[in-house]
């Protein structure tokens, strides 16, 4: 009676460190992503900043896609709602979105010429702490 105790016993104890040390590998790649994004916060505060204000307004909290032109003279028309940002206003755009696609906070969902993306929500809750 007495060893299945402590082979379950045993178990749970191997199964609580195989927790713990994934939720440790999972803490240190959120911390080094989080470093990251900071990192490229600081290249272009501008549009982080944007996009934080324009998904605090309720016409646009559901928004998760955005558009790169190269110009504030292109005018871009979609059925859809998405917010554009300009190369000649934000030079460093096309890099940022690259830095954010590699951590996984954005998808590249380019479908014709114009560079478009999707936003994850982890990105939308990582604003908060930008």
């Amino acid at each position: 009676m007495t060893g299945w105790i402590t082979h379950l016993l045993a178990f749970l104890v191997g199964a609580g460190t195989v927790v713990l040390l994934l939720v440790n590998r999972r803490n240190r790649a959120g911390s080094k992503s989080g470093k990251v994004l900071r990192k490229l916060y600081r290249q272009c505060p501008e549009f982080f900043d944007d996009v934080r204000i324009e998904l605090g307004k309720a016409e646009f909290q559901d928004v998760r896609e955005f558009a790169i032109l190269k110009s504030s003279q292109i005018t871009f028309v979609s059925e859809d709602v998405r917010f554009v940002y300009y190369e000649d206003e934000l030079p460093n755009l096309k890099e940022i979105a690259a830095g954010l696609e590699d951590l996984g906070f954005i998808d590249d969902v380019t479908r014709g010429k114009t560079p478009l993306y999707r936003m994850r929500e982890n990105f939308v809750t990582a604003l908060g702490s930008l």
